[in-house]
């Protein structure tokens, strides 16, 4: 290679080297505002859609443990959006009925005729809730498992119910919402549970123990299901008829 084509070959591969350093350097700082840009608005966003944008989108309050095993909590539950005031106020109401809810062995006749089933346990019935928190990062979901605890059969699953948040929206989906976004329906779920059951149903002295078209005619009373998000994927949280005891199920459906 004679020395003028050498020099041009070197000089377009420096002046390539400058335009790939300016064209980088310009897209690096682009997305580098776009990002900063991004966090600001949320920051402002949340500043906007929470109650207290210190803490976090479900959080909880007034903690009180009347019972470890089985466990028997108290807590009020607190979805931190300006949207859910109502909302908020209707379940720290519940919560309050729930805690007055407790009676005691020491003040109840105690039949007899049947054995205590937790003989250690001060508490002759209650009602009460655990609670589940799921976050992605476009969604928090809030489950609320409801029970009975009864001196002679234990824990009774009674109820489920949900409240997912749209972070990006500020606000809680409805379940047509959430049908939508994970193009989703109530047939489709109903025949998903349907063949779940059918799989991991059992017989006990030759009668079926789940009672399947009961928990389908059951499914999407009030009370009975919830959606929640894990991972970005829907799930399904249901109440099953059983022959000896109703409990919850969970199953994916996106």
């Amino acid at each position: 290679m004679d020395e003028n084509v050498k020099n041009k070959f070197m000089a377009i591969l420096f002046f390539s080297f400058i335009i790939f350093l300016i064209v980088g350097g310009y897209i690096l700082t682009k997305r580098l505002r776009m990002n900063k840009k991004e966090a600001t608005s949320l920051n402002v966003e949340e500043k906007e859609i929470k109650i207290d944008k210190n803490k976090d989108y479900v959080y909880f309050e007034n903690e009180e443990t009347i019972n470890d095993e089985p466990d028997i909590t108290y807590k009020d539950v607190i979805i931190n959006l300006k949207s859910a005031k109502v909302i908020n106020s209707a379940l720290k109401n519940e919560n309050t009925n729930l805690r007055n809810s407790i009676t005691y062995l020491k003040n109840q006749t105690l039949d007899e005729t049947k054995e205590l089933l937790f003989p250690d346990v001060e508490i002759y019935r209650a009602k009460a809730r655990d609670y589940e928190v799921y976050k992605t990062n476009k969604y928090v979901s809030l489950i609320i498992n409801s029970y009975d605890f009864d001196c002679y059969n234990g824990v009774l699953m009674t109820g489920v119910d949900s409240y997912i948040i749209s972070i990006k929206e500020g606000k809680i989906l409805t379940n047509e919402e959430i049908h939508k976004i994970f193009s989703i329906n109530d047939d489709v779920i109903k025949s998903l549970v349907n063949d779940y059951l059918q799989t991991i149903q059992t017989l006990e002295n030759e009668i079926e123990v789940i009672n399947i078209e009961s928990t389908l005619n059951n499914l999407f009373n009030d009370g009975s299901y919830a959606f929640y998000i894990d991972n970005n994927e829907l799930y399904f949280s249901f109440i099953v008829k059983s022959n000896l005891i109703d409990y919850n199920e969970n199953i994916k459906v996106s």
